[in-house]
């Protein structure tokens, strides 16, 4: 399969903390900001069905949802930051924040698109959130965290849709009813 978007990480060091009588520090916030986007591929619903599909998408998908599919297209990121050890040696893991720091926005409303030839309904978001770790082991991670201010970019190539299955179908009076997969 070959639907992707990609998006840029970018890490910088903003801070470091206690930093006084010059002494080294001990901590330091690590800033993470990104954009992208994330969709509902359109591809396996009928033809005859696709209007009200999108419509269903446009109107009943709620921003709760978005935000449950943004966090799966961010998370399939965590196995390569990880484990850059082994992929990009000398580096070592760089993790993503904790779930609970992230701060997720929408930055646009649904809209239809085609990405390498297959139908979405789409939705933009930015990413931001702050990292904390020591400041002795962040130069470990990239040799440009040594100093504050200190930035780092990883580009990332993920699926539009995080699911890459979008309905299943419920008869009922001869009607279809489309329902969303588990998030």
């Amino acid at each position: 399969m070959n639907y992707f978007c990609c998006f840029v990480f970018l890490f910088s060091i903003v801070n470091s903390i206690n930093h006084s009588n010059g002494k080294k520090p001990k901590g330091a916030l690590l800033e993470v900001e990104f954009s992208g986007k994330v969709g509902y591929l359109l591809d396996e619903i009928p033809f005859y069905s696709l209007e009200d599909a999108k419509n269903f998408i446009n109107e009943e998908v709620t921003d709760e949802q978005w935000r449950t599919r943004i966090e799966m297209q961010i998370s399939a990121t965590l196995y390569r930051q990880v484990y850059r050890v082994y992929y990009f040696s000398p580096l070592l893991s760089l993790t993503l924040p904790p779930k609970q720091v992230w701060d997720i926005k929408l930055d646009s409303k649904p809209f239809e698109e085609i990405v390498q030839g297959h139908i979405y309904i789409s939705r933009s978001y930015s990413f931001y959130s702050v990292l904390v770790g020591r400041a002795d082991t962040l130069n470990n991670s990239y040799p440009g965290f040594d100093k504050i201010g200190g930035k780092f970019q990883d580009h990332f190539v993920l699926p539009v849709d995080p699911e890459h299955l979008f309905q299943r179908y419920l008869i009922r009076k001869n009607h279809y009813y489309y329902v969303f997969c588990p998030n």
